[in-house]
């Protein structure tokens, strides 16, 4: 596959790779080119804001989650009616799992052969800014850094300053500036940034990225870069008796300014098997969609809406009716959350869910779990890689069918999750389908065995 492609590294979190990312997303569009945006990593959120100046479904790729084979499959399979692909990395270049690079912006960039753009915090710097940059470009020889852009620069006077000072230093390419701006800031909250469709006027802060970006960052020697890439071997990695495999079963997802947090594969992947997938709002609507085999409950922001969710009551008891009749349900996170009997807010109130599980979930002022973590379903035996992020602490009676490990170095700690009743499963990690195939199928064989009494 000859897919042309850049990846946006960062020194560090928070030197504004999201913010870069999504104006060259911007720009190069408007020059008439479909864009694919990817996020490295396991975040939700920034593929939202990816999707919405795309208009196309962010995807992420992940070297922890995914084996090489696999990332470089679905990285390929998303690419095809794209022109240019563009990938966000995360966290700094080489920030991976533990005191390792695995997993990191510099691991994923390798498997994908494509090249780096580096982002550089150039605020407060002047002569410091060369070992910074000779450092990481020095730290692994195999990457293939091709240019760097300058963030929070004061005015274009400072960033020529900078690009000399570079420029007789270091063999590398500077490929332009960003300014700080104040009118395109993004808000955040406990789980990182608010989700695209919270920020007013994101339409207008796009194009105002967008002229920035036209204005100060070489975009069409970007292009050029990204178009310079070695064609990437790909394996077909879905067996063809998954194709339809599940044909005339249907599951509601739930989505919603309080369910949100789904990689689009996994929908993908059920479509690509024969399921029907449709949408409802546990906030707005009165009840599940009509037929459904099964319900599909992902991560979000059950705590900002508790209000809403607690006052439709129609829908808490069609959740409950379902799942007391022996509906199947997949909830994560959030979903566990919604699953349960209520919740404690950060403000100290308690909000009634939909009360499925035994027990409840209050929001802490600390991170609970946080991480790449693997999940084993001791019914199974089964293993999948996952992630979980949440502030919440739940207090759940019911049995568990998943054993977490999360190892840091020599040491791995477990702990228990994946609270079951009836046909429910509702755990807090966050769980990327192609991670393990095998491991989702097992779920779902069992609910479509029942629908057609097999």
């Amino acid at each position: 596959m000859k897919a042309p492609r850049f990846v946006i590294a960062g020194t560090n979190s928070g030197c504004g790779k999201t913010t870069i990312t999504s104006a060259l997303i911007s720009a190069i569009k408007k020059r008439g080119l479909k864009v694919q945006p990817f996020k490295i990593g396991p975040d939700y959120i920034d593929t939202m804001f990816h999707s919405f100046i795309a208009e196309c479904d962010g995807r992420n790729i992940d070297s922890f989650l995914f084996n090489d084979e696999t990332l470089k499959y679905v990285f390929s399979k998303n690419c095809k009616k794209s022109d240019i692909a563009i990938c966000e990395g995360v966290m700094g270049m080489y920030d991976g799992i533990g005191r390792t690079s695995t997993a990191s912006t510099a691991d994923v960039s390798k498997i994908i052969k494509a090249p780096i753009i580096m982002v550089v915090n150039a605020k407060g710097m002047s002569v410091s800014i060369v070992p910074i940059i000779k450092g990481f470009l020095d730290f692994d020889k195999n990457i293939n850094v091709k240019g760097i852009i300058l963030n929070n620069v004061k005015s274009k006077m400072q960033y020529n300053f900078l690009r000399s000072i570079i420029k007789d230093n270091i063999n590398i390419e500077v490929l332009g500036y960003f300014q700080e701006n104040e009118n395109v800031k993004l808000g955040n909250r406990h789980l990182g940034l608010v989700t695209a469709g919270e920020i007013e006027r994101l339409e207008e802060k796009m194009d105002i990225l967008s002229e920035m970006a036209e204005e100060t960052i070489n975009i069409d020697r970007i292009i050029e870069i990204a178009n310079d890439t070695q064609e990437l071997k790909v394996k077909n990695i879905l067996p063809e008796e998954l194709k339809y495999k599940f044909n005339g079963m249907k599951i509601g997802i739930a989505y919603d300014f309080a369910f949100n947090f789904y990689y689009r594969d996994n929908i993908d992947l059920l479509n690509y098997m024969g399921i029907e997938t449709v949408f409802f709002s546990p906030i707005k609507d009165e009840k599940i969609p009509d037929d459904v085999h099964m319900l599909y409950i992902g991560g979000g922001y059950p705590e900002l809406f508790a209000v809403e969710l607690t006052n439709n009551f129609s829908m808490r008891n069609s959740i409950k009716e379902f799942a007391e009749n022996g509906g199947y349900i997949y909830a994560e996170c959030g979903g566990l959350i919604y699953m349960s009997e209520k919740i404690k807010t950060f403000d100290g109130n308690e909000y009634s869910m939909t009360g499925v599980l035994e027990g409840s979930c209050k929001m802490s002022d600390k991170l609970q779990h946080f991480g790449y973590i693997t999940v084993k379903n001791k019914e199974t035996n089964k293993y999948i890689n996952a992630h979980e992020f949440h502030y919440s602490v739940e207090e759940i009676k019911n049995d568990t069918v998943f054993e977490v490990l999360k190892t840091r170095g020599s040491k791995t700690t477990t702990w228990e999750s994946g609270y079951k009743y009836k046909n429910v499963i509702a755990s807090y990690p966050h769980i990327h389908f192609y991670s393990n195939i095998e491991f989702v199928l097992n779920f779902l064989e069992k609910a479509y065995k029942e629908v057609y009494n097999a």
